[in-house]
């Protein structure tokens, strides 16, 4: 059986089997999570057990005295899950985990979605940036402003990076960006951000909730799970106003015509999460990504939970900026 275990404070996600600790299971993964000894007598590897049952088996936890066990500190070196786990362990790091890099990249193209959407590709003028599909980056503006954008595809060999600008006349930092691109400068960018990237090692069919532009991180985490092309089932519900606000049907359904296992459904009628909600009435054995206003990602996290997902398989860059329980 594979349990789920969240860890806190940068939201990241293990699978662990039955046969695993909690530290087998994150370095098995590319996981860098703190350890010493592997037997439970130094305490590098303890943190605090939030929510959930473990069990140590024939493993004494030597380096737990009856306060730190009391206030719900374990050692995961020896520590098994029972259930399904939320820990607090500080200094781990994900596989993907890069610092935070600044760099310059060319406008190599861009073109008009829609009357005010602009599809823009760069070219890394010397040193690609390292990101992960569903990762955003930042522009620096002129003021030393830093505008957050998602980026729109999975990582390509070229380094090259596309995004999905709207146009807003009032908000002078857009229009300075915007100006830039039709004019072919040098965009100065920093990055990657973000833990909402797909995970490979969640054997589950996928969900995908966007609202309006929340296709955009959505679109790249698509392009990242087809490219590994493991078999799954994907769906993407994609709820938006018009018709001309659904920028990418075609490419999406173009994709599904390629890839049986892959299904686009549009919205337009009624609201996003409903529709999925509606059409998959037993979510126990999905994960889900949603991507868009704060309200519709949390509405559909509480309709899909009471459907069955486990809350900790839904991902959402939502939830790094309005927290859970906020």
């Amino acid at each position: 059986m594979t349990h789920y275990v969240t860890i806190k404070p940068n939201g990241l996600l293990l699978t662990v089997e039955d046969d695993e600790t909690v530290l087998e299971a994150a370095l098995r993964l590319g996981f860098e999570f703190p350890y010493s000894c592997g037997s439970a007598t130094c305490g590098t590897c303890m943190g605090k057990v939030l929510s959930g049952e473990i069990d140590y088996g024939n493993v004494e936890p030597y380096a737990l005295d009856d306060t730190a066990k009391g206030e719900g500190y374990a050692l995961f070196c020896s520590a098994r899950p029972v259930t399904d786990l939320t820990i607090e362990v500080e200094d781990v790091y994900a596989p993907y985990y890069t610092p935070v890099a600044k760099l310059e990249y060319d406008v190599a193209a861009f073109n008009i979605l829609n009357h005010d959407l602009y599809q823009i590709f760069l070219a890394p003028k010397k040193k690609a940036l390292s990101y992960q599909a569903g990762q955003y980056l930042k522009i620096t503006c002129d003021d030393g402003t830093h505008l957050p954008f998602s980026i729109a595809n999975a990582p390509h060999e070229d380094g090259t990076l596309e995004l999905h600008i709207k146009a807003v006349p009032s908000n002078s930092h857009t229009t300075e960006i915007l100006n830039k691109v039709s004019n072919n400068k040098i965009l100065a960018i920093r990055g990657a951000y973000g833990h909402t990237v797909y995970h490979d090692h969640v054997k589950l069919p996928i969900l995908f909730i966007a609202g309006g532009t929340g296709i955009v991180p959505i679109k790249a985490i698509i392009e990242q799970a087809i490219a590994i092309n493991d078999g799954r089932e994907l769906y993407c519900y994609w709820g938006a106003k018009t018709e001309a606000d659904l920028y990418l049907q075609k490419d999406f359904m173009d994709l599904a015509q390629r890839h049986s296992y892959f299904h686009f459904i549009p919205v337009m009628t009624g609201l996003v999460h409903e529709a999925a909600a509606t059409a998959h009435q037993d979510m126990s054995g999905f994960q889900a990504y949603a991507s868009g206003p704060t309200d519709m990602v949390y509405a559909a996290l509480k309709a899909f939970t009471a459907q069955g997902l486990k809350p900790q398989l839904m991902f959402s860059d939502t939830f790094e900026i309005f927290p859970r329980g906020h």
